[in-house]
């Protein structure tokens, strides 16, 4: 079996109507479980619109997750522990 490389992390928000996904390498998946922060994009589609979300990792606080999209707004505010972890463990 081949090991994975990343690991997906998923939130939705808006009453589940959004949902983004984002790709972290293991290597950095790793530094975030020790509490660095860590920033990384993704783009996702509502409406027929392209957004970009932002993951905030360990932000404002270890353990916290911070999702904002292009205009400025914020999705998801909460614990890592909340969102969807496929290949990785918090």
């Amino acid at each position: 079996m081949k090991k994975r490389k990343y690991v997906d992390v998923t939130v939705d928000w808006a009453d589940g109507v959004v949902v983004a996904t984002v790709k972290i390498p293991i290597a950095d998946w790793e530094e975030i479980r020790k509490g660095k922060k860590y920033v990384e994009c993704t783009n996702y589609w509502y409406e027929g619109t392209r957004f970009t979300a932002g993951f905030h990792f360990n932000s404002p606080k270890k353990g916290g997750l911070r999702v904002t999209y292009n205009d400025g707004g914020e999705g998801f505010i909460g614990e890592i522990s909340e969102a969807i972890i496929k290949g990785g463990e918090i």
